[in-house]
């Protein structure tokens, strides 16, 4: 694969994922080249995980920090000054112990470093080195940093020796925990390194009993988990030597057993890397060429993964998935739809979902296939059925084929392919419970009989062959047009002094009222991108979907507010953190001055916007902010990612 052919690889399976990384000392630097290649493939790590070498990948990512700057600082590190003589205060031995390694270092002098020291060297340089790279990428934070400040859910295991057990450190379980302290632990490799002091405990690697921490991870948030694993290729030694044992010891230890992790997590997709034949304790062997080495065989078998993701994903994917709340419901049919199918059936009481997938059923039509809705008769207040005329106008007009019944056959998103093995669907929970999932996910060959009895009830509502070939496109649309739906539609734009305007807007400039983009939106941006592309329009001048029978659909641009100098994103924040995260810089926006109404704070820096797979979390939107005042005279300017 050529450096050009690689630049151009792009992810559509892991563009928001968890990421989890393997320890393995050393060898360790082998990660960034993996997160250089998956940052460079569009890959975003919604959360990270690692033990032992991978908790230091975990923490950089965490902290913000790019594969550049990962890279910079390993090429400048030397090894060596990372290991300390061992000290009393650290993990020292029994006094018993002790007068053992003093009868026997005149001969095995690292031995008696082990028995006298419980290591033969302190890794207090680990969590310096560590400490100091997350002050730099963490100016503001308070020394030493701690888990609350770092801006991303960052989770780091060590191993307890006294209860046995694992010791895990999170953004939202220890707070105020030192990031640095858990990382050292966690890198303390038994032997090699002291054990770690904690009150009255003592922490090692975690690998000893988790190399592969992909269980710290909350199953019901879904979404996929992108594992980097290391993989030694060892060759059998001239000769067995107690050094040779020992450190053929550590290494096995620190390696751990990761495929039982793997095969307990769902949604795990591994990443094999080769580190040849360094060993987690080769610090002396670690120059600039193995550092090269090692790199790139990171970066390459990432590209590789991500080159193959579509079988990759296939072969890893669960068949059958429960859908928790609304949200992983649309994720779900994102995601179903990554897979061309020749008809779609929906099955819903109501529209609402169709606003907060509208890119995603644009493409739909673009694409020539077949849908058709079944839905109830309008409900709710006048607003509420308002709205849902308007919506169902819209979809009719982009060539949906609407259906209104009294009694719905049940609730149901049916992906129908030529391939019988290939199709899906998910099904809603009837009786659902206060506590009950929404809908269960179907999907592959084990799970076929299951989608056929989905397919023959729905069997009378198929779209028909003759179904509309109307191709929805995006035209440009006048800008003062927009400015004044905009000032007759939101109150806080009425007053004479806004001012309104369109304008090319630097991406970096802007800060988000949110630190939060949920990951079925993020993931259609790539549709509406490729539409604006397709049509010859800048991203993301102001535009309409056009309609047959001449009717349209604005699409708005992404609105920003000036105060005190900065722009806060008002609408629109998963398209700028899409751009931001894929080098764009510059977008068309609605630029608005002078407003009056006040915003809850000053935003967030796009460095700090994470994706999500569930709702909002509490604390993470900024609170007393009415969003709904923003919803932009629904029907005409939709709520639009």
């Amino acid at each position: 694969m050529t450096e050009e052919n690689a630049s151009t690889i792009k992810t559509r399976y892991f563009d928001s994922c968890r990421a989890v990384f393997q320890g393995g000392g050393c060898r360790g630097v082998a990660l960034a080249g993996a997160y250089q290649a998956a940052y460079d493939a569009g890959v975003f790590f919604a959360e990270v995980a690692g033990t032992s070498a991978g908790s230091i990948m975990a923490a950089l990512i965490g902290a913000g920090a790019t594969p550049d700057f990962v890279e910079k600082e390993l090429r400048a590190l030397d090894f060596c000054k990372l290991l300390r003589k061992p000290t009393r205060k650290d993990g020292s031995a029994s006094q018993t112990v002790r007068v053992l390694g003093w009868l026997a270092a005149p001969v095995f002098t690292k031995f008696s470093q082990i028995a006298r020291f419980g290591g033969m060297y302190s890794s207090e340089g680990v969590e310096e080195w560590v400490d100091e790279r997350l002050a730099q990428l963490l100016p503001n934070a308070s020394r030493p940093v701690r888990f609350r400040d770092l801006l991303r859910p960052t989770y780091i295991v060590a191993t307890h020796l006294d209860t046995k057990s694992v010791r895990v450190w999170s953004k939202e379980k220890t707070p105020d925990d030192i990031v640095a302290f858990a990382v050292r632990a966690s890198c303390s490799i038994p032997l090699f390194f002291q054990p770690v002091v904690q009150g009255s405990g003592r922490l090692v690697d975690g690998g000893v009993l988790s190399n592969l921490p992909a269980f710290v991870f909350d199953t019901r948030a879904g979404g996929r988990i992108l594992a980097f694993r290391l993989v030694e290729e060892f060759e059998s030694p001239a000769s067995w030597t107690p050094e040779t044992v020992v450190k053929r010891f550590i290494d096995t230890m620190v390696s751990g057993a990761t495929e039982l992790q793997i095969e307990l997590q769902q949604s795990v997709h591994t990443i094999d890397i080769p580190t040849g034949d360094i060993g987690a304790t080769d610090f002396e062997a670690m120059t600039d060429t193995t550092v090269d080495k090692l790199f790139e065989s990171g970066r390459t078998k990432t590209r590789e993964f991500i080159a193959a993701e579509s079988l990759n994903v296939r072969a890893g994917a669960s068949d059958e998935d429960v859908v928790l709340d609304e949200d992983q419901l649309h994720a779900a049919l994102v995601q179903m739809s990554e897979t061309p199918a020749e008809q779609i059936v929906i099955s819903d009481p109501s529209t609402e979902w169709f606003w907060k997938l509208f890119p995603t059923v644009f493409h739909w039509r673009r694409q020539g296939i077949r849908v058709r809705v079944i839905t109830s008769r309008e409900a709710g207040n006048d607003r509420e059925r308002a709205r849902e005329r308007t919506r169902r106008a819209n979809l009719e007009g982009l060539g949906v084929e609407l259906v209104c019944v009294e009694d719905l056959p049940m609730r149901a998103y049916l992906f129908v392919r030529n391939d019988a093995n290939a199709s899906s669907a998910v099904v809603g929970w009837q009786n659902r419970g206060s506590h009950s999932p929404l809908a269960t996910q179907y999907s592959g060959p084990a799970h076929q009989q299951a989608i056929r009895g989905i397919q023959d009830t729905l069997q009378g509502y198929l779209p028909s062959a003759d179904s509309i070939d109307f191709v929805p496109s995006l035209e440009p649309m006048d800008s003062e047009g927009l400015l004044e739906m905009l000032r007759k539609g939101v109150a806080q734009y009425a007053s004479s002094d806004v001012a309104l305007s369109i304008e090319n807007v630097e991406v970096a400039r802007v800060r988000t009222i949110t630190k939060l983009v949920r990951a079925y939106k993020y993931r259609q941006v790539v549709r509406l991108v490729d539409v604006y592309r397709a049509c010859g329009l800048e991203l993301f001048e102001p535009a309409v979907a056009t309609l047959k029978d001449g009717g349209e659909s604005v699409v708005a641009p992404p609105v920003v507010e000036e105060r005190g100098g900065e722009l806060i994103g008002i609408e629109g924040n998963t398209r700028t953190s899409y751009c931001w995260r894929n080098g764009i810089e510059t977008m068309r926006c609605i630029v608005v001055r002078n407003a009056s109404a006040a915003l809850p704070g000053t935003g967030v820096s796009l460095n700090e916007v994470r994706i999500v797979h569930v709702h909002y979390s509490p604390g993470e939107r900024m609170p007393g902010f009415d969003h709904d005042e923003f919803r932009r005279i629904e029907g005409a300017v939709h709520p639009l990612l």
